[in-house]
């Protein structure tokens, strides 16, 4: 992503404008005393992208502004947006938008915030199908997320520069401490667009998936719950003349159909009792096809028990042959064995081709059983007598009790019409379809890399940590911060002392900038707003040079090294113009030599964010 700030702005109530110009890939630094609006600066630049609140100081500095307004370098455009000022704790919705970049002479009301919004989450590149994964307190679930999340990997405000617990600014506020965690991985390149759309769309259809397969489910149970009882009073209901027959098959139809079409004439012919001589008859054929296959298959019992004896009577035959040859034979002897042989063969040849009847018997037999047993469960729901209505209210009742049961038991008929097995189906084809990577192997490679960016930037300051120079950077994922682990062990530090806290929230985000930047993350500027990084030393402006490298200027001098060292590796190694702006006491002599360090402005001597001759009156 391509991002920098050009100019912040300012249309004083008395007429004049106040411009602070900064330069792309550069270390841009505006120094000087205390109360002079520097800090301001970042205010500003956060109240014109859009914020629900304002943190701008009321005296001197909003009560002498009309409006406010920030130029910025984003992709191949300058845009220029301009706010009104807040009205006390107020903000104002009323912008100057240019998206050629112009500066107005007097800015005027030409669009509102939420084409304001719209514009930023276009140029952020924000897809408007991209939202949030799961919900919070201030977050809901499936929330579209704000290009101002992002702006939370580029600035370290004063509040947090030195502390121990927070890493990243506005974390007070719940909005942006759980949106923190939820544009994590999207920020630093982990995860992309297309791969959230691709898991948002899966963890869809897999809800809907879900709840098609419990109303099929509940479908089933009821029907399996419900079939008794229906089936009872469907066959009621056609003993009553409600119905034309009962339909056992399909309770819930037949007794829907008898109370739509109201067949409530107990004179109206119906067809049960013929229904039932009908099946009766049929059970009857049955039962006797049935015998009649027991008969013959006892019978062939008999015959192949016959066939087996007359076979063995037969084979002293064989006996005979093979004793020929020593037997005192006659021509009336060879005749009659010759002709017994021949009729042992024909018997034998008979048995061994003879067809597997019994199984056949056997499938037939089990197909007529099942069909007994259909019509069986048929008979038993048609009534045997016809029954009457006492009266009308009797029959209203009966009607009343089935709707009733139809409502607990039945599917109504839009839920039933509804092709559930098709539609799970459908949707079952549609998640095999869809590709979503895992993230978790690159989340972890992206915890290496964070590591490996501040290990490095953590040995060139290693003087300045003092009793930690050795130690080794860990990077807490479920904080989103980094950490110090002592050598050869398992032991994290409890690092002490707002010098070190200052030097460990440097390099933490400069870790995650490069991280992003390396992974070409389309929605993290390379921007960082740091205010006064020298607080740990120099809590007012009275600076005295030291010579030691232990020494508070020897640190800070260490720190703008490192700063001045990682624009020029961004630029060198990832062609990026990577731009900071940092707000001091700091004199020049600290930053002398440094390449990419760029001087905006001192604030003494009366120059200031609002200069002592634009104040007003």
């Amino acid at each position: 992503m391509r991002f920098s700030i050009d100019s912040i702005c300012l249309w004083l109530k008395n007429g004049r404008r106040r411009t602070i110009e900064f330069l792309p890939g550069k270390i841009n630094i505006v120094t000087g005393k205390s109360g002079t609006g520097k800090t301001a600066i970042l205010d500003i630049f956060d109240y014109c992208l859009a914020s629900s609140k304002h943190t701008i100081s009321e005296s001197i500095i909003n009560e002498s502004v009309a409006w406010y307004g920030v130029r910025f370098h984003i992709g191949n455009k300058h845009i220029t947006i301009c706010r009104r000022s807040p009205i006390g704790s107020v903000v104002s919705d009323e912008y100057f938008l240019s998206t050629i970049g112009e500066l107005p002479d007097k800015p005027s009301k030409n669009t509102n915030e939420t084409a304001v919004k719209k514009l930023l989450q276009i140029e952020f590149g924000i897809d408007d199908r991209i939202n949030t994964p799961y919900g919070g307190q201030s977050i809901r679930a499936g929330s579209q997320l704000s290009f101002r999340f992002f702006l939370l990997f580029c600035s370290l405000s004063e509040d947090i520069i030195t502390s121990s617990t927070v890493f990243f600014d506005k974390q007070s506020q719940d909005r942006y401490r759980e949106a923190l965690p939820r544009v994590f991985d999207l920020a630093m390149g982990i995860d992309d667009a297309p791969n959230i759309l691709a898991r948002e769309r899966r963890a869809a259809l897999e809800i809907q998936l879900q709840k098609l397969q419990k109303r099929l489910r509940t479908r089933f149970e009821n029907a399996s719950k419900s079939a008794p009882e229906l089936e009872k009073l469907a066959t009621r209901a056609a003993a009553l003349g409600l119905a034309v027959e009962a339909d056992t098959s399909d309770p819930v139809r037949a007794l829907s159909s008898a109370i739509q079409e109201e067949i409530l004439s107990k004179d109206k012919p119906t067809s049960w009792r013929g229904k039932y001589q009908e099946i009766s008859a049929a059970i009857y054929e049955i039962d006797r096809k049935i015998r009649n296959l027991d008969r013959f298959k006892s019978e062939y019992a008999s015959y192949k028990k016959t066939l087996s004896e007359t076979e063995d009577s037969l084979r002293p035959i064989d006996v005979l042959a093979e004793s020929e040859p020593s037997l005192i034979r006659s021509s009336a002897f060879s005749s009659l064995l010759e002709a017994l042989r021949d009729d042992f063969s024909r018997l034998k040849i008979a048995i061994r081709n003879r067809n597997p009847v019994d199984i056949q018997i056997a499938e037939i037999r089990r197909g007529y059983e099942a069909e007994r047993l259909r019509l069986r469960t048929e008979l038993q729901a048609l009534p045997i007598d016809q029954e009457a209505f006492k009266s009308d209210r009797e029959r209203w009742m009966f009607i009343g009790e089935a709707k009733g049961k139809l409502e607990v038991f039945g599917n109504t008929p839009k839920v039933a019409d509804i092709d559930l097995e098709g539609e799970i189906r459908r949707i079952e084809e549609e998640l095999e379809k869809i590709r979503v990577t895992d993230v978790e192997e690159r989340r972890d490679l992206a915890i290496r890399n964070i590591e490996q960016n501040a290990q490095r930037l953590l040995n060139q300051v290693s003087s300045s940590l003092e009793n930690y120079a050795n130690y080794e950077a860990i990077f807490s994922y479920s904080d989103k911060r980094l950490r110090l682990r002592k050598p050869a062990s398992m032991h994290i530090e409890n690092v002490g002392s707002s010098s070190n806290h200052m030097f460990l929230h440097l390099i933490n985000m400069l870790a995650l900038q490069e991280l992003a930047i390396s992974n070409q993350s389309a929605f993290v500027p390379p921007l960082i707003i740091i205010d006064q990084p020298s607080r740990p030393y120099y809590g007012d402006e009275s600076i005295q040079e030291q010579e030691l490298s232990s020494s508070d200027t020897s640190k800070i001098t260490s720190a703008m090294k490192m700063l001045n060292d990682f624009v020029a590796r961004m630029i060198n190694n990832y062609s990026s113009e990577f731009q900071m702006i940092i707000f001091e006491h700091i004199p020049p002599s600290i930053w002398k030599g440094l390449d990419y360090v760029h001087l905006v402005e001192i604030f003494r001597d009366g120059n200031a964010l609002i200069p002592s001759d634009g104040a007003s009156e």
